[in-house]
């Protein structure tokens, strides 16, 4: 007689799902509840990342400088209480360094320059604060940038 047909992809989905969920709780000891962080402690954790674009940045001869009401917004933005400040980089690679990307290949930072970075006015957008506000400069012939860490 033939073999019997294999089962369907749903069954053999679940059951693997299940087995996997099984032996992760096997090995899980205990749970560990984490208080939400507050205000100061995201925005720290938005000066981190500002940090490390200033210095990709520098290498491009491109200074960045983001307005503290810029800070609260990405602090708001980047920070879920579920998940905490993991969705803080997608936030600056979605807001920041992708609108950057064709100005600093092709457009006015091909030779370096200057960026500024501020919260969007609410007021004129009709209440709506979905993007931050990129103002972009080209590079006089001043000095090179540095991070602010190297200044």
């Amino acid at each position: 007689p033939p073999p019997p047909p294999p089962p369907p992809p749903t069954t053999t989905l679940r059951s693997t799902r299940r087995q996997r969920q099984m032996c992760i709780r096997d090995r899980l000891d205990a749970v560990i509840n984490f208080k939400a962080l507050d205000l100061p402690v995201i925005l720290m954790v938005v000066d981190k990342f500002i940090l490390e674009l200033e210095a990709q940045l520098a290498l491009k001869d491109v200074s960045i400088e983001v307005t503290p009401a810029a800070r609260e917004w990405l602090a708001r933005k980047g920070f879920d209480p579920k998940m905490g400040a993991r969705p803080m980089k997608r936030v600056i690679q979605e807001q920041i360094k992708r609108p950057l990307a064709d100005d600093l290949l092709f457009g006015e930072l091909t030779v370096g320059g200057q960026v500024r970075v501020d919260a969007p006015d609410t007021a004129l957008s009709g209440g709506k604060d979905d993007l931050l506000v990129l103002d972009v400069s080209a590079r006089t012939d001043e000095a090179k940038a540095l991070p602010a860490a190297a200044e």
